[in-house]
């Protein structure tokens, strides 16, 4: 490819639209600091719904001006100071697995079967009692060291951008000095604004959310074991009534509270 001829038309439209690059990356970065930094202000006595908010926010912002392109802002990116490549790579897979979106081979799901134990005569007999399905889904934040990594990263990140957009408009302030007739006249003068979206015995049962929740092991990050909360959602079929067959005959198990009275829990509630 020829290279653009420094001060032409053509030229000046690719630095426009670098330049356009940079600020929105700086903007989206921006919202993830100022999401991340909420957090931490309010760490102790913030809502645990509005945690979640901030910290899915904090994902997707900052994910979004390298979701097409890892290596945008390039080589001085990583090289900066208090630039966390671990992190960066981190918090992209985030957003692409279970914020934005999600990957149930990074967070499975449990669909399974609840057994009922019955000793009766000296025999141990088993009912299936109930059949269900436990997802999980990533909640928020819940050690306070790892929302205080994001600040940093994320803090170095957006003064990266903010710098260099800042040094790419002055380049290309000092080139229209220099080939004013190379800007159309549609581009002086007007700002115009641009928008920046579970025979009578009381005999406990399992719950289906508690054993359910304890078979989805959680993803494997490098960041620490209990770095996020997840939450916990539950949807079941569970039998009223049980029959099993014994030497003496049938019995009939009439169960009158369902496993799992509780549809779902909050973090760490499973």
């Amino acid at each position: 490819m020829a290279k653009i001829a420094e001060g032409s038309p053509e030229w000046f439209k690719v630095r426009r639209c670098a330049i356009a690059d940079y600020i929105r990356a700086s903007d989206a970065i921006g919202v993830a600091a100022s999401s991340i930094h909420r957090i931490l202000d309010d760490w102790e006595t913030m809502d645990d719904e509005i945690k979640r908010a901030l910290f899915h926010s904090a994902v997707i912002h900052f994910a979004r001006p390298f979701s097409d392109r890892r290596d945008y802002g390039g080589s001085k990116l990583k090289r900066r100071a208090g630039f966390d490549r671990e992190l960066h790579d981190h918090l992209i897979d985030l957003r692409h697995d279970l914020v934005a979106h999600h990957n149930n081979d990074v967070l499975r799901s449990w669909v399974g079967h609840l057994k009922f134990e019955l000793p009766h005569n000296g025999t141990q007999y088993t009912a299936i009692v109930a059949t269900g399905a436990v997802v999980k889904a990533l909640h928020t934040i819940k050690d306070k060291s790892v929302a205080e990594r994001y600040a940093s990263h994320i803090t170095t990140c957006m003064l990266f951008f903010q710098e260099t957009a800042g040094r790419e408009l002055a380049a290309i302030h000092e080139m229209k000095l220099r080939f004013p007739a190379a800007v159309d006249d549609a581009r002086l003068g007007a700002f115009q604004p641009v928008p920046i979206e579970q025979q009578v015995t009381m005999t406990p049962l399992p719950g289906m959310l508690q054993y359910g929740s304890s078979q989805i092991p959680e993803p494997r990050f490098p960041l620490p074991q209990d770095s996020y909360n997840y939450r916990t959602t539950v949807m079941e079929f569970a039998r009223t009534r049980v029959e099993i067959e014994t030497p003496l005959g049938p019995i009939l198990i009439e169960i009158s509270d369902p496993p799992t009275p509780d549809r779902s829990a909050g973090p760490d509630d499973a």
